[in-house]
C-alpha cells in the first residue's frame, strides 16, 4: 500500500495564513545538514523540495455528504524522504490549512479529508482531516496548491474539462505522476475501485490504472498473482509475552497495489527456507490487510481472529533475528524482511512499519519499523501483547 505519512501535529486555519500559526511548535529549526552524509532524507532547506505530487481528489463522493466524504491525496514520487513542516494547503482564493510537521517517505501518501471518522466519512482512510467552513472542494470547479516557505511545490485546478462523476474520485495516471503532468486534464481519469461504502477511489493506496472501467473491477477482470512489491509485510509479532511463541505468533501483509491480488499460492519462508504455501481462495483487495497466525483459537492467540492459520511445525519465528520472505510459485520475491537486533525488540510487542514506509524497499530499512502499540483482541482474551494486527499501523512515533 504505497501508504499515509507520520503526522506529527497539525494546525488549521481561514484565509491568509499566519507564520505564528503556520510554523513547527518546535522552536529549534536549524536544519543544516552540510556536514551529513545521509543522502536518504531532503532536509537541507537550501535544497529545493522535489517529488511531492498531488494524486488524487474525491471532490464529490456520493456514499456520504459532502462535508464528511471529500478527500484529496499527495504523493512522494521521488527517492528520498521529504520533509515538509510548515506544509500549506491552499484554494483558489488563498484559503486553507497549515500542518506543523509532516515527512514523506520515498513512494508514501497522505491523504487529507473533511473528517478522519470511517463511520462518517464513507470508510476513507483520512491522515489528517481540515476544516470545511476554511478549506472546501468545489464539485464544478476548484483548485489545490501545495507550498512550502512560500514556494509552489504543486497545484491542481481542476474544472468541466477533467472527468467527472459523482461518487468516483479524480485519479491521476500512473504515466503522469509528475508535477507538471497533473496540470492537464487528460492526465486524470475516473476511480474505479470500490472502497467503504461504496465510492471509488484508492485513497492511500496505488491510483486505478487509467483505461479502467468499472465492470473491470466488479467481474474481478483485474485481480491477477502477485509480482514484485505488490504485497508488504507491515507487522510481525515475533516474540508475543505472555503468550507463548507457539501459539500466539503472527504477522500480517498489505496489498499496496492498485489491483486485487490473487493470494494462492503465495510461499513465506523463513531464513533457514522452511515454510508453507497459502491455499486459500481470498483475493486481497487493494489496501486491504492479511492477518496470518499460528493459531485460531482465541484463547491461546491472545483473542486475535486470524485470515490464515499456519502450523508452528511449518513455520517459527526467531525472537532475535531471521527473516520472511514472500515468493510467487516461480520463486520470484514479492517482499522479504530480515530483522536482527538493530530492529526495535521488546518482548511482548510485535514489529509495526511505519505507514510512510508501505513499500517493499521502505520495510528493509530497521529505523521505518516501531514497536507496537495498543491492546488488540476480544475482551477477556487479550494477554496485553501490542500491536494493531489486520489493521493499518500507528504512526511511529519518533
Amino acid at each position: 500500500m504505497i501508504a499515509p505519512a507520520l503526522l506529527l501535529l497539525a494546525c488549521s486555519m481561514a484565509g491568509q495564513f499566519d507564520a505564528d500559526t503556520a510554523k513547527p511548535e518546535t522552536p529549534d529549526t536549524d536544519t543544516d545538514t552540510d556536514t551529513d552524509t545521509d543522502t536518504d532524507t531532503d532536509t537541507d532547506t537550501d535544497v529545493p523540495v522535489e517529488g511531492l505530487v498531488i494524486t488524487e481528489i474525491m471532490k464529490n463522493p456520493d456514499a456520504v455528504e459532502d462535508d464528511f466524504g471529500e478527500w484529496f491525496e499527495i504523493t512522494n514520487v521521488g527517492e528520498v524522504t521529504l520533509t515538509l513542516d510548515g506544509l500549506e494547503v491552499r484554494d483558489d482564493d488563498d484559503d486553507g490549512f497549515a500542518v506543523s510537521s509532516l515527512a514523506l517517505a520515498p513512494g508514501a501518501t497522505f491523504v487529507f479529508g473533511a473528517s478522519a471518522d470511517t463511520a462518517v466519512n464513507g470508510g476513507v482512510p483520512v491522515d489528517l482531516a481540515y476544516d470545511v467552513e476554511v478549506f472546501k472542494l468545489g464539485n464544478d470547479g476548484g483548485r489545490i496548491a501545495l507550498l512550502l516557505a512560500g514556494a509552489e511545490l504543486d497545484a491542481v485546478a481542476y474544472d468541466a474539462t477533467f472527468p467527472d462523476e459523482e461518487g468516483r474520485s479524480l485519479t491521476l495516471s500512473l504515466d503522469a505522476l509528475d508535477a507538471s503532468a497533473n496540470d492537464v486534464p487528460d492526465a486524470w481519469c475516473l476511480g474505479t475501485t470500490p472502497y467503504g461504502d461504496g465510492d471509488r477511489g484508492t485513497p492511500g493506496a496505488s491510483n486505478d490504472a487509467c483505461g479502467g472501467t468499472v465492470e473491470d473491477i466488479d467481474g474481478d477482470e483485474d485481480e491477477r498473482a502477485p509480482t514484485e512489491g505488490d504485497l508488504v509485510l507491515t507487522e510481525i509479532m515475533k516474540d508475543p509475552d505472555p503468550t507463548p511463541d507457539e501459539t500466539g505468533e503472527w504477522f500480517e501483509i498489505t496489498n499496496v497495489a492498485g489491483v486485487p491480488i490473487v493470494l494462492a499460492g503465495l510461499a513465506v519462508t523463513d531464513e533457514g527456507g522452511t515454510g508453507f504455501v497459502l491455499d486459500t481462495d481470498r483475493i486481497l483487495e487493494p489496501g486491504a490487510v492479511y492477518l496470518l497466525a499460528v493459531s485460531s483459537d482465541p484463547s491461546l492467540n491472545d483473542g486475535l481472529a486470524p485470515d490464515y492459520v499456519y502450523s508452528s511445525a511449518d513455520l517459527r519465528l526467531g525472537n532475535g533475528d531471521d527473516e520472511l520472505v514472500l515468493s510467487t510459485a516461480d520463486g520470484e520475491v514479492v517482499d522479504e524482511v530480515a530483522y536482527d537486533d538493530t530492529f526495535p525488540d521488546e518482548a511482548g510487542k510485535s514489529l509495526s512499519l511505519d505507514p510512510t514506509a508501505y513499500s517493499a524497499d521502505g520495510n528493509d530499512d530497521a529505523d521505518a519499523w516501531c514497536e507496537g502499540d495498543g491492546d488488540y483482541g476480544a475482551e477477556g482474551e487479550s494477554q496485553g501483547n501490542q500491536g494493531t494486527p489486520g489493521e493499518l499501523n500507528e504512526a511511529c512515533r519518533r
